[in-house]
């Protein structure tokens, strides 16, 4: 047997996803997940249906997702937001500056 549990000789495609995400109290942490599709005999990794790999990659990603989604750091949950519903954090040093900016001098 390999190291992905399947016998020698039977050819497999491998779908991979990886995600980082920093955070400052924690340092950087890391899901992946690979999973290794069989391909029926005669068929190379090459005639595979981009549907089957498709399917693979998105169940990739959301496990990747899930994992992080339980992360103690709220910056890396954060970070799986989907870009457009971010909401802006402001700091103190933000709201001096727009303070600053309306100054009649």
């Amino acid at each position: 047997m390999s190291e992905a549990g399947l016998s020698d000789g039977i050819v497999v495609a491998v779908v991979s996803f990886e995600k980082k995400a920093g955070s400052e109290n924690y340092g950087n942490e890391t899901a992946s997940v690979s999973i290794h599709l069989r391909i029926p005999e005669g068929l190379s990794d090459y005639d595979v249906p981009e549907a089957r790999i498709a399917n693979a990659l998105a169940a990739a990603r959301r496990l990747v997702h899930d994992e992080l989604a339980c992360s103690p750091s709220a910056q890396v949950v954060r970070s799986l937001e989907p870009l457009g519903r971010r909401v802006p954090i402001t700091t103190a040093t933000d709201a001096v500056a727009a303070d600053l900016e309306e100054l009649p001098f």
